[in-house]
């Protein structure tokens, strides 16, 4: 039975760096994705826009693949998220409460990755155009 009880532990500190990794690996692409448009895009012809496109298909990829990471564990919201990465569960009802909060912190994590977004290529572009001047 320890045995067993081993692997489990081996198996699901496995599974939490993948995730970890995963995670990592996304925000360095979507930090390189969103700081790159506006650089890429001054570049003559259509050069800069295809290399963009291709750097912000491999994101999405990888988004793609934590969001069934997240679906096969059935993490969705940070509290589960943050229980999974530290190796715990969450109590009957605390996943019943989080189940309820999914939808209003998907709608919030949207409109701040948007705001963040937008803030983020504001800057980028009034550096460039400050660094060509």
């Amino acid at each position: 039975k320890e045995d067993i009880k081993e692997m489990r532990e081996i198996v699901e500190k496995e599974t939490i760096k993948k995730f970890n990794v995963m995670s990592v690996v996304f925000l360095a692409e979507l930090i390189i994705v969103t700081v790159s448009a506006y650089p890429l895009a001054s570049i003559d012809g259509y050069v800069g826009v295809i290399i963009w496109l291709c750097l912000f298909a491999v994101t999405l990829y990888t988004t793609s693949k934590i969001e069934r990471f997240k679906k096969n564990y059935d993490i969705q919201t940070c509290k589960e998220i943050l229980a999974f990465i530290d190796g715990k569960q969450l109590t009957y009802d605390e996943t019943q409460q989080e189940i309820g909060k999914r939808n209003y912190q998907k709608i919030i994590f949207a409109f701040l990755a948007g705001v963040t977004a937008l803030a983020v290529c504001l800057a980028v572009i009034f550096i460039c155009r400050h660094l060509s001047n």
